[in-house]
């Protein structure tokens, strides 16, 4: 049965002044993107039914780890890293199995047994994305090509938790973000300053939008370069990107993974654009925290409204064209 419809757009709540809001920056951009599925979700709780598989959540998580473990070895020696990278593609056989072993082991932690008593159609789908995890660390335009490519990057910190506060519009309290960073790259250069940038892993194409900062739509990047120069001061932030994969599209060619990069590079903290992208995203922020506020929640029915949201099959408007 379709889930209850919603003609009421904005609904006054009850907030306590003195209560902090906390949101992950994941559940910023849902609402942002559309507000039904935030409340559904978030507000009511409500989920999709569940079964044996994996969804989208478990995938990245998948992903992350296998990520996480290989690239966190290998730059314990800064020095072997780089000969490594410079030298990587000689390494296919060799880390084939290491990242077949590492998703083995994650298998085997999450399962709780031997990966070969599985249910067949769940190990099926853990053995691609053992091949996309592979793939996306040796294909062109993957992982190890990008770093190869970014001028003596080393990966320093995995899965990095941050919180960050920010005022709601009307001074009755903070909002706080919270979320974890994928992926933080550092490089310090000849006069001991150190630099960094921040990379996000996506299973899908994810360009960066800088137009849609304003909007809370694209918080993601900014969000975390903020994070980590609110931990560390003395850093100078160079960037960030999206690492993501897709098929071609090219509906008449045989499907074939294709990887790529979008973000954003800045010269300093105090780089004209990385200061309007900054002021972009507060002022987002307060607008959806106003709207979460009073119960505010409207659907909107658009590809990247409708195509991750666990509960589109329920929606009496999802769109639903391309997927």
């Amino acid at each position: 049965a379709a889930l209850p419809s919603t003609e009421w757009e904005e609904k006054q709540v009850e907030v306590d002044p003195a209560q902090k809001i906390v949101l992950s920056a994941t559940a910023l951009r849902q609402f942002a993107n559309c507000p039904y599925s935030y409340h559904l979700t978030k507000t009511l709780a409500l989920r999709e039914d569940a079964d044996s598989l994996q969804g989208a959540s478990e995938s990245g998580s998948f992903l992350h780890y296998i990520f996480e473990k290989f690239l966190g070895e290998k730059s314990q020696d800064k020095a072997a890293f780089f000969e490594f990278i410079e030298h990587y593609r000689d390494t296919f056989g060799e880390s084939k199995k290491v990242v077949e072993a590492l998703a083995r082991e994650y298998m085997r932690a999450i399962c709780n047994c031997d990966p070969d008593e599985l249910d067949p159609q769940l190990l099926q789908q853990f053995e691609r994305l053992y091949e996309i995890a592979y793939a996306m660390l040796y294909k062109d335009g993957g992982i190890l090509d990008e770093l190869k490519k970014s001028e003596g990057y080393l990966p320093t910190a995995f899965e990095s938790k941050f919180e960050k506060d920010f005022p709601l519009e009307d001074g009755s309290g903070m909002i706080t973000l919270t979320g974890k960073i994928d992926r933080v790259d550092t490089k310090v250069d000849e006069d001991g300053k150190t630099h960094f940038r921040v990379i996000d892993y996506k299973s899908h194409e994810q360009k960066f939008k800088d137009s849609e900062i304003s909007t809370g739509k694209e918080i993601q990047l900014v969000l975390y370069v903020m994070a980590m120069l609110e931990q560390n001061v003395k850093w100078e932030p160079s960037g960030a990107k999206y690492i993501y994969y897709h098929n071609s599209d090219d509906k008449n060619a045989p499907k074939e993974m294709k990887f790529d990069s979008s973000g954003f590079t800045i010269a300093s903290s105090d780089d004209a654009t990385f200061t309007t992208y900054q002021e972009n995203l507060k002022s987002a922020i307060q607008e959806v925290s106003g709207k979460i506020s009073k119960g505010y929640a409207k659907k909107i029915s658009s590809k990247d409204s409708c195509q991750y949201c666990p509960l589109k099959k329920y929606c009496t408007i999802a769109y639903r064209k391309e997927f």
